[in-house]
């Protein structure tokens, strides 16, 4: 095979530093016959690293494939794929990342091991790479498994989408250079799909390959500096399409199926059963419809609010048996997916990240009886560890506010409460008592009471 190496970048102006910083990672594990071929965008005037480094580049910019009716630029990051006569090894790289110095050996050394032992000798590789989750998915960036290229991968796994910007093949076996026409037919921000579907229908195997912890790096100038993964996160439309029209199956999703499925614990203090019946139904009702089987309610009757909340929380907790304990208002409710969403979000994330997480919730939805709604970016009490709860007890002593100075105290600690951004499937009720969604200081009105139903539980000692 030919030994050639090509390094393939798209590159934005606004990363040109981080650029520079990624070619400096690169250049010296090359030689003069191997290619540095950079696909730049929004530059306004000569690159830097035509005058810094002292070899032949390759460079196509975004400006010679504009389109003249839209005044748009195409291609974004598919652009490395219009260079011509690439033959031999590809690595394509991203401009935020730094790679060690002996990357392009290490990786080749390996992909020719993994090309002997693969059936048909047809491989990729990559150092990250996501399992597609059981179709159909709702999210491209949420319904997988992934092993990243900033984490540690403790052995070579086979993937569905390998990560584009830590990738190596070799031309023999794949290729993916088009021309202008060929490539406007592929959306942008998503080459990574592209070229992994097309190695599928090629029956070409896709490779996560082992690394160490910090064996590829982030460059630290990427801070404060937005990546398509921010804008695309929370709504890949086109993404999810895309996986889920594939004609062929994913079916690596069967290796990763955890059995988690923990017990959550939902506790409720019921203050509204005299003056609100019909809102504690409404609350009841979200419950049993949970598609999250493996719950158990627990009410805590404080009709008359002799206790306050923390201590109505506390002797819950005690009781609780789960794993997680969730606490839902008596006069909200969630959506049928809600506690299926948190557990989902909990289980998929890294794991050294995710022994520090004690809480997971998520925002939520203001609603009015009116029929307003508002989706805010307000975090509710959440899904908590039992154990956290029971090692740092609520404040009793606190008639508002209880929760806010809860996580306020968690913070303090170092704790982590993670936030499900995509969700906001518990709905709020908005009072006139309240502000914004958040309760005023003067408090909830109690409303008339039934003084019949008063005595018949003074006596059953239910109050």
């Amino acid at each position: 095979m030919n030994s050639k190496v090509n390094i393939m970048i798209a590159s934005l102006y606004e990363r040109e530093d981080c650029l520079i910083d990624t070619l400096n990672s690169l250049l010296p594990q090359l030689r003069k016959s191997d290619t540095i071929n950079l696909y730049l965008q929004n530059y306004p005037d000569r690159p830097k690293v035509l005058d810094l480094f002292d070899r032949k580049i390759n460079i196509i910019y975004d400006w010679e494939y504009k389109d003249l009716q839209s005044n748009q630029i195409q291609y974004a990051e598919l652009g490395i794929y219009l260079f011509e006569n690439i033959k031999g090894y590809v690595f394509t790289c991203d401009d935020d990342l730094i790679y060690p110095a002996t990357y392009i050996k290490d990786t080749i050394k390996r992909y020719n091991a993994i090309l002997e032992e693969t059936i048909g000798h047809k491989a990729i590789v990559s150092y990250h790479g996501h399992v597609i989750k059981k179709l159909p998915i709702a999210n491209f960036y949420q319904d997988i498994y992934v092993h990243r290229c900033l984490q540690e991968v403790d052995k070579d796994y086979p993937i569905d989408i390998a990560g584009a910007g830590v990738l190596c093949y070799h031309t023999d076996i794949f290729n993916f250079q088009k021309t202008s026409n060929e490539l406007a037919k592929y959306p942008i921000w998503m080459r990574d799909i592209h070229l992994s579907l097309q190695a599928k229908r090629e029956k070409i195997s896709m490779i996560c390959l082992k690394h160490d912890l910090g064996y590829i790096k982030y460059n630290s100038k990427m801070k404060n500096i937005p990546t398509i993964w921010d804008t695309e996160y929370q709504n890949p439309v086109v993404q999810t399409k895309l996986i889920n029209d594939f004609e062929l199956p994913f079916t690596l999703w069967k290796d990763y199926e955890e059995d988690y499925n923990p017990l959550v614990d939902i506790v409720i203090i019921n203050s509204r059963q005299l003056t609100h019946p019909q809102y504690v139904a409404e609350t009841f009702n979200s419950i049993r419809n949970q598609s999250y089987e493996n719950i158990k309610p627990y009410i805590v009757s404080n009709y008359n609010k002799l206790m306050t909340i923390g201590k109505c929380w506390n002797e819950a907790v005690k009781q609780c048996e789960g794993e997680w304990v969730f606490f839902l208002g008596d006069d909200d409710f969630i959506t049928e997916d809600y506690i299926h969403s948190l557990i989902t979000e909990y289980k998929n994330l890294p794991s050294d990240y995710k022994e520090k997480v004690v809480m997971v919730s998520s925002f939520c939805t203001i609603f009015r009886d009116s029929g307003e709604i508002d989706r805010k970016d307000i975090i509710p009490t959440g899904m908590w560890k039992r154990d956290y709860l029971l090692k740092y007890p609520f404040k009793e002593f606190l008639t508002k506010l209880v929760d806010s100075s809860y996580m306020d105290a968690c913070k303090e600690r170092g704790d982590i409460m993670h936030v499900v951004q995509h969700q906001y499937g518990l709905y709020y009720r908005s009072h006139s008592e309240q502000v914004s969604g958040t309760k005023a200081i003067k408090g909830e009105a109690t409303g008339e009471v039934d003084n019949r139903i008063q005595k018949q539980l003074m006596k059953m000692n239910l109050e």
